[in-house]
């Protein structure tokens, strides 16, 4: 009910920088997954914890990154309805790399990501899918002493769809979506919902309306 594999990797690598301009790189890349399963825990879980580095010196050019990564990820059945599923992925990125005849200012990025994904059918006959997406990201750059760009975004999408008939459908969306960036700000609200009717392979009709509400400061 539980594995785990840990892994190391390292390459070295010739990258070219421009004509006549080449530098010797070392990759490096090493690692731990692991995961949980039933009956040890109700909600398959994978883990996984990575590091790569980035190295290399030339004449004009030093190269010095390093990424490190968090992933998790969950899923699991909703009854005999469906199935639910969460990722989580965390990256830091720090570099100090540049022209040897410029000043290096050292740069660091972090991201988050966490999205939920529920896919559910119901109804006496599974005549409806109900589609939920829920994601929340948020990014973040400094170089030097100062933050330079910082973002967030959250977002709900709900969509359902009804089969009622061989010939009658039905649908109905919503979605919301708010982000942030320094000051600014902004804020969407959508909705959809129609219907579409085939009354023979020759004829069909369809009815949809459609309406947003979009805030930005």
């Amino acid at each position: 009910p539980y594995t785990g594999a840990m892994f190391y990797d390292r390459q070295n690598q010739t990258q070219s920088m421009g004509p006549a301009q080449v530098i010797l790189t070392e990759n490096t890349r090493y690692g731990l997954i692991f995961s949980l399963l039933n009956p040890i825990t109700p909600v398959p879980m994978q883990l996984e914890l990575t590091r790569s580095e980035n190295k290399g010196t030339g004449a004009e050019q030093i190269i010095e990154d390093r990424i490190d990564q968090l992933r998790l990820k969950m899923e699991t059945s909703v009854g005999k309805r469906g199935q639910s599923s969460f990722h989580f992925l965390s990256t830091r990125q720090d570099s100090i790399s540049g022209s040897t005849g410029l000043p290096i200012r050292a740069s660091k990025s972090s991201s988050d990501s966490v999205n939920l994904d529920t896919r559910l059918k119901f109804g006496a006959r599974n005549e409806y899918d109900l589609n939920n997406v829920v994601t929340f990201n948020t990014n973040r750059y400094t170089a030097g002493l100062g933050a330079l760009t910082q973002l967030q975004d959250f977002r709900i999408g709900l969509d359902l769809r009804g089969r009622h008939s061989d010939g009658l459908q039905t649908h109905g969306r919503y979605n919301f979506n708010t982000g942030k960036q320094g000051e600014q700000e902004m804020t969407l609200n959508s909705a959809s919902a129609g219907l579409s009717y085939r009354l023979n392979p020759d004829l069909s009709g369809t009815l949809a309306a459609h309406g947003e509400n979009n805030q930005t400061t």
